[in-house]
């Protein structure tokens, strides 16, 4: 799979399943030193977006780690600690969906101000932007207020298990949100530019690629997501991993 930062990576965080001295399957984390044998890089990074990321794909071949490099973890199929873990995950893709979707805006607001007139669609959109930027904004903070809400209220602990699935779902709920917001706010911002913003160098051409990203971004990928969050609504058990 690719492994985002991988050329100029020094270590690899790799999630690993591993069986401890009781016979328990765990789900644990790996760190593994890119120079160690058998790990290879490779040179294949070549995507619609995010091409600054050097993504590049990873294969190990018959790579031996110490006992010290296997670290953290815990039962395999226990979705609390997966959760807890990665709560924060899904709003820190949020917030860069909607930074990108805040400077597309900006960008096009810039260029047609010269030329909208009283053109009825172009104002239109530059209203649908301002309304979807101010929505994601709100949903964004309110999930990030959230956890840090709980983190506060439980400084020893990680809180009950149906505490941090309800945030995980709200996390879940505002990456979604927010994502599939982005996209749209990115979309009418290479409307409104015209064809200047269809240009491999726009800056406009650019984000219009690097947002569409968002949805594969784990945990968890949209089509994931949207399962996870159905499931959670309706009051049926939800699986992770």
């Amino acid at each position: 799979v690719f492994c985002t930062m991988s050329p100029a990576a020094t270590d690899l965080y790799v999630a690993v399943t591993c069986v401890d001295d009781g016979g328990t399957q765990r789900y644990a984390y790996a760190m593994v030193p890119t120079d160690a044998p058998g790990v290879v890089v490779n040179d294949d990074w070549d995507a619609l977006g995010m091409r600054a990321s050097g993504s590049n794909s990873v294969a190990f071949n018959g790579v031996e780690l110490p006992e010290s490099g296997v670290r953290g973890g815990f039962t395999a199929g226990d979705p609390v600690p997966y959760m807890e873990r990665n709560l924060l995950a899904g709003l820190l893709h949020a917030a860069a969906s909607l930074g990108i979707a805040e400077s597309a805006d900006a960008l096009a607001c810039r260029g047609v101000s010269r030329r909208i007139n009283s053109d009825a669609r172009p104002r239109m959109q530059v209203a649908d932007n301002a309304v979807e930027l101010a929505a994601a904004r709100s949903v964004l903070s309110r999930a990030a207020a959230l956890i840090d809400e709980h983190h506060a209220a439980n400084p020893a602990s990680d809180g009950t298990a149906e505490e941090i699935g309800a945030l995980f779902a709200e996390a879940q709920a505002a990456k979604a949100f927010v994502n599939d917001a982005s996209a749209r706010i990115v979309e009418r911002a290479l409307a409104l530019s015209g064809g200047a913003g269809y240009l491999s160098g726009s800056p406009l051409a650019r984000a219009y690629r690097d947002v569409k990203a968002s949805s594969f971004m784990h945990p968890l990928g949209a089509n994931r997501a949207y399962d996870y969050l159905a499931r959670v609504a309706l009051g049926e058990e939800a699986w992770l991993h």
